[in-house]
């Protein structure tokens, strides 16, 4: 089996456990009979955090990942932000202009910690991509595909069952589903003069960088599969095209008005 790495924990957040109002026939726990041959699973080692019972031990909380390698960091997880780290930035498009970045969605969790359980039958995991509020009303993220389903069938294929062998001593057993997507983020329309400013004054995002968030979702499914997120960050530089942004009739000029912001702002920091 290959050797599994999963990158990104740290952006997850796990949902609530699943309703139990599944089939009681649906609550014995399954193990796939390649990984009770196997070993760890049917006699589990120090390394497990079910070493008591042995697993299947608890609800199974899903890890999901969204990887954008082409992706510039733009200073993310940095507490300075530099003008390195700026020119590092992707230019924000001109109106109607698209940024297009490929990478992968991984969702899966720890068997040797968690065991396997079975899912509800009638209701497939289902993997999507729900917008978030933090984008403006201006850009519009897409990704394709625009959804994943996870079956009964699927859980129990066993191309998804790899195992980490960092330990030979220890291995670790993970279900690993992992598919390609390409995040496609357009600009569909114009800054106002007041988003501007608020952008070449904000502290956090850096001053004049445009946040836009990618977002995916898991369902809960049966009694022991909880719902997962995972979101990833891609940061534009929002003062490169001022040649494409509005000057409004009777307003000052974007440029004017974030000079008038910050004098604001110093004005109350003297105050």
């Amino acid at each position: 089996m290959a050797v599994l790495a999963l990158a990104g924990a740290a952006s997850l957040v796990a949902g609530e456990p699943a309703a139990a109002d599944t089939d009681p026939a649906l609550m014995a726990p399954v193990v796939p009979m390649d990984l009770v041959a196997a070993g760890p699973l049917a006699a589990p080692g120090p390394q497990t955090a079910c070493i008591d019972v042995g697993p299947p031990c608890g609800y199974i909380t899903p890890l999901m990942d969204i990887d954008l390698p082409a992706k510039p960091m733009c200073g993310l997880g940095k507490i300075r932000f530099s003008e390195e780290d700026r020119a590092n930035c992707l230019p924000l498009p001109a109106n109607g202009g698209s940024v297009v970045l490929e990478g992968t969605l991984t969702w899966g969790w720890k068997i040797s910690d968690d065991g396997v359980y079975p899912n509800d039958p009638m209701t497939d995991i289902v993997i999507n991509f729900p917008g978030a509020s933090g984008t403006p009303d201006w850009m519009d993220v897409q990704v394709e595909p625009s959804e994943f389903r996870i079956s009964t069938a699927t859980l129990a294929d066993p191309q998804y069952l790899v195992t980490d062998t960092t330990d030979p001593a220890a291995p670790v057993f993970w279900y690993h589903f992992e598919r390609p997507i390409k995040v496609t983020v357009t600009r569909t329309g114009d800054p106002t003069a007041e988003d501007l400013a608020k952008l070449h004054s904000q502290r956090q995002p850096p001053p004049d960088i445009q946040p836009v968030f990618v977002k995916a979702r898991s369902n809960p499914s049966g009694n022991y599969y909880t719902s997962a997120f995972a979101v990833d960050i891609i940061q534009f530089d929002a003062r490169v095209p001022t040649a494409g942004l509005p000057v409004e009739k009777d307003s000052p000029a974007p440029q004017l008005l974030a000079v008038l912001a910050a004098a604001v702002l110093l004005a109350r920091r003297l105050r």
